[in-house]
């Protein structure tokens, strides 16, 4: 009777180490690569709703949150990245990728509102400009090429202009380098006299820090989580343009979650997008707080400097864009301006 008490423990027991083995070859261990260290607030968001996955999920789904700088990729490279299943998600901004798809930068394209808005108000006509006929055929049909789909999307706080010498009007940008991330954007930076570099957010601290910027193109965000205001002291608010993220994942990776593990994802990922895109309305504020403590001189832009700064960009960065985005860029472009325009 012992003998077969034993060997009934012995089954009980490997039954329970298969299940346990079944189950840990189940669990589906992810990496999201983002495109801001782990210090941004936006990453720092990821982040907790990754945690909250793994637990709700009972570990079925880790996701582990891996900056850009620490892989051998680039953030440019993340649709490359995704389609090679290199990475189960990724953030991935259009404007990274605008060289090559330049239909996707009419939503980007600088200073696109009539006049300076708040920034909840500059992200909701941003919204309405993504979601536009041609641009959101655009946008779905590149994701799903390289074998993606959005689980949801945000912005970074609205983009300024931002140097480390003394810059108060318009006719002062001559000369200046300055940090670019779109060919608008470099345009722009031509049309205004600097000289325009185009670098990723890994690489801008050590080219401020090694004087090979004088300013930069980046969002509040930028200056005091990435750090970058220890190199910088002036700010021009002008609220140029809204710089969408996408978060996406692959779709083979989907695939492999059970409905109930999905669920879960998509309901998190649903509510972060939606958390990423509120708080903005509160960490412009308070990142310009800290920059007023760092004794930054600011520079409103608004009535007569947005002014020239939109017929500026209407007269020579627009069309240069049009010429590049093919047949359909003026359709898309007043498509997006009509959007935009509507509330």
């Amino acid at each position: 009777m012992k003998s077969l008490h034993n060997i009934m423990n012995a089954v009980v027991a490997g039954t329970l180490l298969c299940a346990a083995a079944t189950q840990a070859q189940a669990a589906e261990q992810w990496r999201h690569y983002g495109t801001v260290a782990a210090s941004h607030t936006f990453s720092k968001a990821l982040i907790a709703t990754f945690a909250r996955i793994d637990q709700r999920t009972n570990g079925e789904l880790k996701i582990q949150f891996v900056h850009y700088n620490e892989t051998p990729h680039k953030a440019t490279e993340a649709l490359q990245v995704l389609r090679d299943e290199l990475v189960q998600m990724t953030d991935w901004l259009p404007a990274y990728t605008t060289g090559t798809y330049p239909i996707l930068g009419a939503p980007g394209l600088p200073f696109l509102l009539p006049e300076f808005h708040s920034v909840g108000e500059t992200a909701a006509a941003a919204d309405r400009a993504w979601a536009s006929p041609i641009i959101k055929q655009q946008l779905d049909n590149l994701i799903a090429k390289h074998g993606g789909r959005t689980i949801g999307s945000y912005y970074y706080e609205p983009m300024n202009f931002y140097f480390n010498k003394p810059v108060v009007k318009l006719e002062d940008f001559a000369g200046k380098r300055l940090r670019v991330f779109s060919p608008e954007q470099a345009t722009l930076a031509k049309e205004l006299g600097a000289t325009p570099v185009s670098l990723t957010s890994a690489e801008v601290y050590g080219a401020l820090q090694r004087g090979l910027l004088d300013g930069v193109i980046t969002s509040s965000g930028g200056v005091t989580d990435l750090k970058w205001g220890e190199q910088l002291n002036v700010a021009i608010l002008c609220h140029l343009m809204m710089v969408r993220t996408d978060i996406l994942v692959s779709e083979a990776a989907l695939k492999r979650l059970s409905p109930q593990v999905r669920a879960i994802f998509d309901e998190e990922m649903t509510k972060v997008s939606a958390e990423l895109r509120r708080i903005i309305t509160e960490t412009d504020p308070r990142h310009h707080e800290t920059m007023k403590k760092q004794n930054f001189t600011f520079v409103p832009c608004q009535g007569e400097m947005y002014q020239r700064l939109r017929n500026l960009s209407r007269e020579k960065v627009w069309p240069t864009w049009a010429k590049a985005a093919g047949p359909d860029a003026q359709k898309a472009l007043d498509e997006v301006i009509s959007a935009m325009a509507t509330k």
